[in-house]
């Protein structure tokens, strides 16, 4: 005779601390790469971007992270210079 295991319902499982920051640092990474494969593609299928010019972009980005990193300059200060340069806002 079988015994059946009665199935969790899985939003009645209790989350650690630990598993909860996982799983935003998750859905942050992912939604980080998704914006720079975005902006790559759109820089090479929109303007034409050569492979050339799309490795320098992204040598620059690596750059200005870890600037950023090593706190050399923050986020919010980025945020402001392309709002006062170019009225694009990141908020």
């Amino acid at each position: 005779m079988k015994v059946r295991v009665k199935k969790k319902n899985p939003r009645r499982i209790p989350a650690s601390m630990q598993d909860v920051r996982k799983a935003a640092k998750d859905g942050s990474d992912r939604g980080v790469k998704l914006a720079l494969a975005i902006m790559l593609m759109v820089l090479k299928d929109g303007f034409d971007f050569t492979e050339y010019q799309i490795k320098r972009v992204w040598e620059r980005v690596e750059k200005l992270s870890g600037e950023v990193a090593e706190g050399r300059i923050s986020v919010n200060d980025l945020c402001g210079a392309l709002l006062d340069d170019y009225n694009i806002d990141l908020t």
